[in-house]
């Protein structure tokens, strides 16, 4: 016999059975297809001539922006762009500035020539290396860039770009300007637009990037065109309405346009529901009938759904007694689908006793590794907070566990590197990946030490958990190796750089002096005058303590960004950076007049040395730094040939003597 209430499968497939029934049969003579086609055919119209309105409307935003740029640069073409007539040309073009969020030129090296902002956006730092500077530049034709994220954050931006041409027709940089349309009127318009209640529109980037849509989260995404083919239809050129699931798998009248200039891809989508709204106000009238049905139906399936449940109630008592500790399992009476689920649950229970029991014991020989480990280790979550911290990093940096834990790491950092630690942090932390550096910190009593961090995510199938690092300290190495690095560009007698140190220090004020342009750079060769006596009289010791003398005397005298280096036996060197060679030659006298006066004794002897001295300034005929190094031995040289103690300006073409003092 069959008994289908006796499961309780049976139970709630009787009770939606009878209680649906009834509404079925209504919903299926009411059912006004006709309706239906024709209000679809009336939305699919309007749809379509809004979406071509709009395509029309973005190609003139762009396109005048685009045109203005394009007169702007016709103007300019053949002058080269400079700091100056930027600056200028940026002041004077209202109409650029009415039309833009951003204008710059960019050289065709990268620098920045000049920019403007709208107030409350902020500066791209990485504007040289967009994207569609670099198109712009390669192709030599105007360009429109795919939005991207810069000026305000959260907003998307369209940069525009056009090279400007010097009178030779070579490319003299990128006059680029960008855009916010969202905070225009056009996509503010746009967002207002719609032809059925519940529509939305959207407008991606001729490369896929979506520009415009409800969904904050999908702006500046690529389309998901695997999550709805009819997009990859759209973008090969379809133009037309479709009715297809949205990319949330929502059914919709989907209508497709591509900008006739620009060809930015532009969509309205109106789902089903709200297009076939009207549809369902027909049924007013047979909402009598209905809600009787519905009722009778509820009320039948109220009852058995009471009576079907009434098991489901003693289940959940029991889970709230073992919840309690009262009970350990399910009681297996019952329908046989209860039973079935009891004997899973218990099962389920079972197994999760046994697990924690597993993490339990584990959780405990991981503290206790953590604990007694010599290496200071840490752990941090996804977000980068710290979570544990061991004694032994507690030894190391001299903070106590609950002040890392519960206040700012960065206080153990010098005060002006925090804000920059914490980003860096942050950025480590956000890419997923393992990371090794080295940082000082200060202790809690005030003391510093170098310690090495290090660091590795802990990540399951699905995410990142977070990290496990160690901190070692590295204090001495790093005093050795600064202590190593020091005496290799030193000399140890006398404080000075020795030749090594030297040239590195030419070599790079060298490379700042062209970046800079216009910055002077001196430099003077030093040869001592009748150094020889003091060796051969009283000796190498008494010699080496008159070079130190002179080697503090000229450390003392110069400025601390000028470098003095000792190249080999009595000869000196100094470089004077943004210095111009008359200043050059007046700290050279000065230098001179100082070493004349000095009275060296060494036991019953009296020694007193006197200075020659060349001095150049790097000029653009210089193309190398031998040619610029030969020009200053010539200048000390002659000075040591027209009768020493004076001093030598090679400058250019001509060669300034001192008199002898």
């Amino acid at each position: 016999m069959f008994r289908p209430f006796r499961s309780l499968q049976g139970r709630i497939l009787s009770a939606f059975v009878v209680g649906w029934l009834a509404m079925l049969v209504v919903m299926v003579l009411v059912a006004f297809f006709v309706a239906r086609d024709s209000l679809r055919e009336t939305i699919s119209e309007n749809l379509l001539f809004e979406t071509r309105l709009t395509a029309l409307g973005l190609d003139d935003y762009l396109l005048t922006r685009q045109r203005a740029l394009s007169g702007v640069a016709e103007r300019l073409e053949g002058t080269r762009p400079t700091s100056t007539s930027v600056a200028s040309l940026i002041s004077a073009e209202h109409g650029l500035r009415a039309l833009f969020d951003s204008v710059a030129v960019v050289s065709p090296q990268g620098a920045v020539l000049g920019r403007w902002e709208a107030p409350g956006v902020v500066p791209n730092p990485e504007l040289a290396e967009l994207p569609v500077l670099a198109e712009a530049m390669a192709t030599r034709r105007p360009r429109i860039g795919e939005p991207r994220a810069e000026g305000v954050p959260g907003q998307p931006v369209i940069r525009l770009a056009v090279p400007l041409f010097e009178a030779d027709g070579d490319l003299g940089g990128v006059l680029t300007g960008a855009v916010m349309p969202r905070e225009e009127g056009l996509l503010a318009g746009m967002s207002r637009l719609q032809v059925a209640t519940g529509g939305y529109l959207a407008i991606a980037s001729p490369g896929g990037t979506i520009l415009h849509h409800p969904n904050e989260r999908l702006l500046l995404r690529s389309l998901p065109v695997e999550r709805n083919p009819i997009l990859a239809d759209a973008i090969a050129g379809f133009e037309g309405v479709v009715e297809a699931p949205t990319v949330a798998a929502e059914p919709a009248l989907q209508s497709f346009i591509l900008s006739p200039e620009a060809g930015w891809l532009v969509g309205y989508v109106v789902p089903l529901a709200a297009a076939y709204a009207p549809v369902k106000r027909l049924w007013v009238s047979l909402l009598g009938v209905a809600m009787a049905l519905t009722l009778l139906a509820g009320l039948v399936g109220a009852v058995l759904l009471r009576s079907a449940f009434r098991p489901l109630k003693r289940v959940v008592a029991q889970v709230d007694a073992i919840e309690q500790g009262q009970r350990h399992a399910l009681s297996e009476a019952g329908p046989h689908e209860l039973k079935a689920i009891a004997r899973a649950f218990n099962r389920l229970y079972i197994g999760m006793l046994d697990a924690n029991r597993v993490a339990s014991e584990r959780k405990a020989y991981l503290d206790a590794a953590l604990t007694s480990s010599p290496v200071g280790l840490y752990l941090v979550d996804a977000r980068g907070r710290l979570t544990f911290v061991n004694p032994a990093l507690e030894r190391i940096t001299g903070w106590s566990s609950q002040a890392l834990l519960d206040g700012d790491w960065a206080q153990m950092l010098p005060e002006a590197a925090r804000e920059r630690s914490r980003a860096h942090w942050q950025r480590l932390v956000r890419s997923r990946n393992g990371f090794q550096y080295q940082i000082e910190i200060h202790t809690s009593s005030g003391g510093s030490r170098w310690v090495e961090v290090q660091g590795s995510p802990v990540r399951t199938e699905e995410q990142t958990l977070g990290y496990i690092g160690s901190v070692v300290d590295i204090t001495e190495r790093h005093r050795r190796e600064q202590q190593s690095h020091w005496e290799s560009e030193h000399d140890p007698l006398t404080g000075c750089l020795n030749r090594r140190g030297f040239e590195a220090r030419l070599m790079a004020a060298t490379r700042q002096r062209h970046r800079q342009g216009e910055m002077p750079l001196s430099l003077m060769m030093m040869d001592l005058d009748h150094f020889k006596p003091v060796n051969d009289s009283a000796g190498h010791a008494a010699g080496d303590e008159m070079l130190r003398s002179i080697g503090e005397l000229l450390i003392e005298t110069v400025r601390d960004s000028d470098s003095v280096a000792r190249l080999g036996g009595d000869e000196f060197a100094i470089l004077l950076p943004a210095c111009p060679l008359m200043r050059a030659r007046d700290v050279a006298e000065r230098l001179r007049e100082a070493i004349g006066r000095l009275d060296f004794q060494a036991g019953q002897h009296r020694f007193r040395v006197t200075m020659s001295i060349g001095i150049a300034m790097l000029g653009e005929a210089d193309r190398s730094l031998p040619a610029f190094l030969q020009r200053v031995d010539q200048a000390c040289y002659r000075a040591k040939r027209l009768g020493r103690n004076r001093v030598v300006v090679h400058d250019g073409d001509r060669v300034v003597a001192s008199p002898e003092s």
